[in-house]
């Protein structure tokens, strides 16, 4: 799983988040530092360094395809990022990859907000509409440093101290963003931890209604609450917003109960969600089953649950296809069985041969989940009339093991054989099968057995016995 981690500068936070993905042998990671800003003046030859230049151009025009998940960490976008570079990074997230956010003093400053590619992307708004106040010029010679922080946006603020709070999401927002279940378990610790320091002003946005799931609060000293991490889910893709640089302190506080564990569950969780090998999925494909039909055409027909399936709007949002041919919404009748469960069934004019395999494939799209999709196959069953089976015990022999049932060969046993079949693989005790369709239960089924006549001559033996010294006495 390839990973690339673009970290603004050296810090205790990306120390430790670049740890542990180094330490998951599943991850390819690709790591860089930001050591030297584009204006930095070394007074020595390019050759001579050690550090090499940031390849920008190579990985965002040749190589983000072949990752899965991008992370920036307190990275300053305008800096490193041209605006080509930038789309082609936020065309990567809109076609299914993950971003995770993390914030810093060097994160979501103006310049990479204000009338730039990232904000296509971006979970929230300004209140005023916008994400800030104006679009900047490039920063030159350290002016971003110089520059007064603007507090009209969700400005960091090193020195504010908080705990962590988990947020309150709707039931279909934790259902579809199931990584907040995980940070749930870890709730205790969480909230045990130390006073952090270092985290954005978020109280001057909006963030997107439909279009992203809270997941952490920061908690101030005055009980005041801030939006410390979030999910969105942009096009097809998926991104976690954290906005703090401080939850290294997860992995190396001494209090009893949290330990290093803690900060790997807690970012375990964030990259599987980020992956989609979550195990629960907001949509599932089931009982995908293909049958001939009279007209000789093939009849399909599968079952669909989910926390996803409330936002499904037949027709609109999803792309059906059966055995690669795409399905027309008309051509789908859908049957609503429950909150979260949809019965799908249709037609399709196509010629199948007995055990061709069958695949059905579901992609959905929608601002509340982003991208998700379904695949099951299916294997078209083998056809065998009457007239090309014939009386033969060897085709008679294939056709009984294809249906499971018992063959039997000897027609002046046939009626025993088949109920002693019948008898054997069915139970039918204490049930009546009447002449038509419906059947109901015998509430008289004992007196068709033996034992129940022999218990019955037993009842006048007990009478006597209870009443013997009366008749000896006489």
């Amino acid at each position: 799983v390839g990973i690339l981690h673009l970290l603004g500068s050296p810090s205790w936070d990306g120390r430790f988040l670049r740890r542990f993905l180094k330490s998951e042998p599943k991850y390819d990671l690709i790591s860089f530092f930001i050591l030297r800003d584009p204006w930095d003046s070394q007074g020595s030859n390019e050759r001579e360094l050690s550090l090499i230049p940031f390849p920008v151009a190579r990985l965002f025009n040749e190589e983000l395809p072949n990752f899965r998940v991008v992370i920036l960490q307190n990275f300053t976008l305008l800096q490193f990022l041209m605006p080509e570079y930038q789309e082609n990074l936020v065309k990567f997230v809109k076609d299914g990859g993950g971003l995770l956010f993390l914030g810093g003093h060097r994160a979501l400053l103006d310049a990479d907000l204000n009338n730039s590619p990232l904000k296509e992307i971006l979970p929230f708004t300004s209140k005023g509409g916008s994400t800030g106040s104006g679009l900047q010029s490039f920063p030159m010679m350290g002016d971003m440093q110089r520059k007064p922080i603007n507090k009209t946006g969700p400005w960091f603020d090193r020195d504010l101290g908080f705990r962590v709070g988990l947020a309150q999401p709707t039931m279909d927002q934790r259902a579809l963003a199931n990584v907040y279940d995980d940070w749930e378990a870890l709730a205790k610790p969480l909230s045990t931890l130390p006073p952090l320091h270092g985290i954005h002003h978020m109280e001057n946005v909006t963030f997107k209604s439909g279009a992203s799931t809270p997941l952490l609060n920061a908690i101030t000293d005055n009980g005041d609450k801030i939006p410390l991490s979030v999910a969105s889910y942009p096009g097809k893709g998926r991104a976690i917003w954290l906005f703090t640089d401080n939850l290294w302190k997860l992995a190396i506080t001494d209090h009893p109960r949290i330990s290093r564990e803690v900060y790997e569950r807690f970012f375990n969780a964030a990259m599987i969600w980020l992956l989609r090998q979550d195990i629960r999925k907001p949509l599932i494909a089931s009982d995908f089953k293909l049958s001939q039909a009279r007209s000789g055409s093939v009849y399909w027909s599968a079952r669909l649950n989910g926390p996803a399936i409330p936002y499904l709007t037949s027709g609109q949002n999803w792309l059906f296809k059966i055995c690669g041919l795409k399905v027309p919404s008309s051509d789908i009748f859908v049957q609503k069985t429950g909150n979260q469960n949809l019965s799908v069934s249709g037609n399709l004019k196509l010629k199948l041969r007995g055990g061709e395999r069958c695949n059905l494939d579901l992609n959905v799209e929608h601002p509340a989940f982003g991208s998700i999709s379904s695949k099951l196959t299916a294997i078209f069953p083998p056809l065998y009339p009457d007239k090309k089976i014939g009386s033969s015990a060897q085709k008679l022999t294939r056709l009984s093991e294809l249906t499971q049932a018992k063959l039997v060969l000897n027609p002046k046993r046939q009626n025993l054989e088949i109920q002693n079949w019948f008898e054997s693989v069915s139970h039918s005790e204490g049930v009546v099968l009447p002449k038509r369709y419906k059947t109901h239960p015998d509430h008289f089924w004992f007196f068709n057995t033996a034992w129940v006549w022999i218990l019955l001559l037993f009842i006048p033996l007990e009478v006597l016995c209870r009443r013997w010294h009366l008749i000896s006495n006489q």
